[in-house]
């Protein structure tokens, strides 16, 4: 045992106190001797925590922020009421819109969802990767069209799930019922008991929180897992091969016509309306069983580029 508290070991020597700190941005000290609440109090009322916020935000759904890179603050240029000195521009790309946003995100009580509401019904995030015309770019700083994002690997297998209707239950070890959905997972471990649904979002880039981030990069062996991962083909199948309902089996089932069928695939897969080429196109190749017609145009959809990326 140590009889020394101010000098423990081999490490060096702790300085003497007591401590007094001091918030770095604004000077402010704490009111009590909650030291961290007192930090949690002092860093949440600073505006740039809320500037900050929304700009992660807004870059996760737009792909690129209105700072960015998102944690390249450079405090000195952000206000639109005290410009830099000398030559230097303010650092936001639409200051205004980054002013905005931060109200309504301090206005609203810090509460994540209504910001995620008004970004993703916002006219700016509605707009098509598409832009009709020449596309200058002075026209970036009012995000004038969408910038197309690959989704995460869990957006991606819950895509998957529900465009094929195949939602497997998870089971997570402390919960009351099933999860169908990978985002609604709370760790990256999971699930334990699933080792195919772990594959799949490894190999789409999970990451694991701690020496892997996220990656959503793509690669040959993502390309070769949706065109031949038993697990993933096994969802395009009807009653023959999936024990469950699919998609596929639905519409089977239900008699639609071959417009309807492709239409119904398309617009579950892609979020979109089919073109008339492309309805033309899958009806050109046809066969029979029409079961299996149907299996191969859903293949064909969950391996277009289009689908793992909202634009």
């Amino acid at each position: 045992m140590l009889s020394d508290p101010n000098n423990p070991g081999p490490r060096p020597a702790r300085s003497g106190g007591p401590y007094d700190p001091v918030y770095l941005f604004s000077g402010e000290r704490p009111k009590t001797g909650q030291w961290r609440k007192e930090l949690a109090r002092i860093v949440t009322s600073d505006r740039q925590f809320a500037r900050a916020t929304v700009n992660y935000l807004w870059a996760h759904f737009f792909r690129v922020g209105i700072v960015d890179p998102p944690n390249g603050w450079d405090l000195a240029r952000i206000d639109p009421a005290k410009p830099p000195s000398g030559n230097w521009t303010l650092q936001p790309s639409n200051p205004e819109l980054l002013e905005t946003l931060t109200n309504v995100f301090i206005d609203g009580g810090y509460r994540l969802r209504p910001i995620i509401r008004l970004m993703a019904e916002s006219r700016a995030y509605q707009l098509s990767s598409r832009y009709p015309g020449t596309f200058r770019p002075e026209y970036a700083r009012y995000f004038a069209k969408h910038t197309p994002r690959r989704l995460s690997a869990e957006e991606i297998y819950d895509a998957m799930a529900a465009a094929t209707q195949t939602e497997t239950p998870m089971y997570v070890e402390g919960f009351p019922q099933p999860l169908l959905y990978a985002s609604q997972l709370p760790d990256p471990t999971e699930p334990r008991a699933d080792g195919a649904i772990q594959q799949f979002l490894k190999n789409f880039g999970r990451g694991d929180w701690w020496r892997q981030s996220p990656e959503t990069r793509g690669s040959v062996v993502q390309v070769l897992y949706l065109m031949n991962d038993v697990s993933v083909n096994f969802r395009t199948f009807g009653n023959k091969y999936w024990a469950g309902a699919s998609r596929v089996a639905r519409l089977s089932a239900a008699d639609a016509s071959d417009r309807d069928a492709v239409t119904q695939l398309t617009l579950a897969t892609l979020g979109r309306l089919p073109t008339d080429e492309e309805i033309a196109t899958a009806v050109r190749y046809k066969h029979t069983p029409r079961e299996e017609w149907l299996s191969d145009v859903q293949w064909v959809l969950l391996n277009e580029l289009e689908f793992i990326f909202n634009h």
